[in-house]
């Protein structure tokens, strides 16, 4: 699929302002680096990101499945799937580091036969994202039909699973494009602080430093009980 399936499932987060809060909460505080040994850190983001989604949204599950099924119309990857269908013989593997609850409705619907799917476990995925996309491949089919494989993808970080394999195939996908979850999603003085004027504390420093301040004090002078007034407001 010519998106990120992870991003898609955040992008149904419903309601959609309190979801891009969640997210931007999680970012901000980074829960993956609190995590022990080898799950510590950005392998583990997208995994606690969908978790904690997942158990706050819970009926995100529920509204998934139709959704999966319009972005598998609307973004299959269809110079791949004819590429793949020049080889009708061949047993096709869908790997990825994505997660089996999301990625398979996806697969499903997609106009290809698909032999198998090798992802990532839903609830268990911090442990599996760890191994890397080889030692996933080759859990499942063994070292000696990997070593005889076509193995194509568009990242350098799976290096380990094309070094591995009998015909590696590194390409660009020019219509893929990755999109952050919820980035649409309207959320007040969010591109102010974030986007415009990243780093400078604006809304603390101006909007409620200055602009508030200045509100508060043009409306208490024109209480009959402008302390009361101004102590309320604060």
């Amino acid at each position: 699929m010519l998106r990120n399936s992870t991003e898609e499932y955040l992008n149904t987060l419903q309601p959609q302002v309190l979801g891009a809060l969640l997210l931007l909460g999680l970012d901000v505080l980074k829960p993956w680096n609190w995590l022990p040994g080898s799950l510590k850190g950005e392998v583990s983001r997208d995994w606690l990101r969908v978790i904690i989604a997942t158990l706050l949204f819970p009926w995100t599950l529920l509204f998934w499945p139709e959704r999966a099924k319009k972005l598998a119309q609307a973004y299959k990857n269809s110079q791949l799937i004819e590429m793949l269908a020049q080889k009708p013989k061949a047993r096709v593997f869908i790997v990825t580091l994505g997660f089996n609850r999301i990625v398979n409705p996806i697969i499903q619907h997609l106009p290809l036969e698909v032999s198998g799917a090798i992802a990532c476990r839903f609830w268990q995925g911090g442990v599996d994202r760890v191994q890397a996309k080889y030692q996933l491949v080759v859990n499942v089919l063994g070292q000696e039909e990997v070593a005889q494989a076509i193995a194509i993808t568009d990242s350098t970080n799976d290096n380990p699973l094309l070094a591995a394999v009998a015909k590696p195939c590194l390409l660009t996908w020019p219509l893929a494009q990755y999109i952050p979850a919820l980035s649409s999603a309207y959320i007040p003085f969010f591109y102010l602080e974030r986007i415009k004027r990243p780093g400078e504390r604006y809304f603390l420093r101006v909007i409620l430093g200055d602009d508030w301040l200045v509100l508060i004090l043009a409306t208490s002078w024109l209480s009959h009980q402008p302390g009361l007034h101004a102590g309320m407001m604060l």
